[in-house]
């Protein structure tokens, strides 16, 4: 699994940080949206470049918007995996609850540009 994300962002680092020091796989990966897997990946699905979203790549199948945070936590350790509760409500009012923390995340930043990554990552160019 692959997942992208904004290095920009503060929160993106930090869930970054999350992810690999609570997921249960050794076989997650993290590449920047904008870096070179990123721009191989958009060869293939241009259509993602207008996405302003994490982004998940898995079997060969590509997930977005609280899609892609579904399958992230499908691959945290327990008791982080009972938030797939929030499956219950409906995909278009997790997405627009995603949307709206996506495009105010910059404006929520306490400080620009931190890297905040506590943990050995496996980072993609």
């Amino acid at each position: 699994m692959v997942i992208y994300f904004d290095a920009t962002c503060m929160y993106c680092n930090r869930a970054v940080s999350f992810i690999a020091g609570n997921s249960k796989s050794e076989k997650i990966y993290f590449a920047k949206i904008g870096g070179i897997t990123y721009q191989k990946l958009l060869k293939n699905n241009p259509h993602l470049k207008e996405k302003d979203s994490v982004i998940v790549e898995s079997n060969n199948e590509i997930f977005v918007a609280s899609d892609a945070i579904f399958k992230i936590i499908q691959q945290l350790k327990w008791p982080y995996q009972l938030l797939l509760i929030a499956k219950i409500i409906p995909q278009f009012v997790n997405n627009y609850l995603y949307h709206c923390f996506a495009k105010h995340r910059h404006l929520l930043n306490s400080k620009k540009n931190v890297c905040l990554l506590k943990h050995q990552i496996q980072l993609l160019p």
